[in-house]
């Protein structure tokens, strides 16, 4: 069999996410609530590791030596997209807190409102998931 060519960085991360998705394939496969597919999900996995070894088995020993030191070196993270919409910004938890305590020190001590439910800022912090400072129903949970 001919050696591949030299393997890149985004062909050995998607080998390893291909390593990934076998593991993923075979935990799906041992779960009762995927049991109609459980034949897909092995024959997927069956061509998957059939497909890694061969592609193991073709590549030059440094780039074999690459794969394995991805597989010890990396984790496989599943994050949210990170980048905000338009009408959005990234703020550290650290940043949003002081700009709590700050919107609630001006805005919440001493606030008598009535119609405490119409409150903006207590629209935004709940939005914001701003813990409460106080579990009253009756009343602002962020007054002071």
């Amino acid at each position: 069999m001919n050696l591949l060519p030299y393997l890149n960085r985004r062909q050995l991360d998607y080998l390893f996410v291909l390593t990934h998705a076998v593991f993923a394939m075979e935990t799906l496969a041992e779960e009762d609530t995927f049991a109609s597919f459980r034949g897909d999900l092995n024959r997927g996995k069956a061509f998957a590791k059939k497909a890694l070894k061969q592609i193991v088995v073709a590549a030059t020993p440094e780039d074999k030596t690459k794969y394995k030191n991805t597989a010890t070196k990396y984790k496989l993270l599943i994050v949210p997209e990170s980048s905000p919409k338009a009408e959005e910004v990234i703020v550290s938890k650290e940043c949003l807190g002081d700009l709590a305590s700050f919107a609630i020190g001006n805005q919440c001590v001493g606030c008598e409102r009535e119609d405490w439910r119409k409150c903006e800022l207590r629209v935004t912090l709940q939005d914001a998931g701003i813990p409460a400072a106080n579990d009253c129903k009756k009343d602002c949970q962020y007054r002071q």
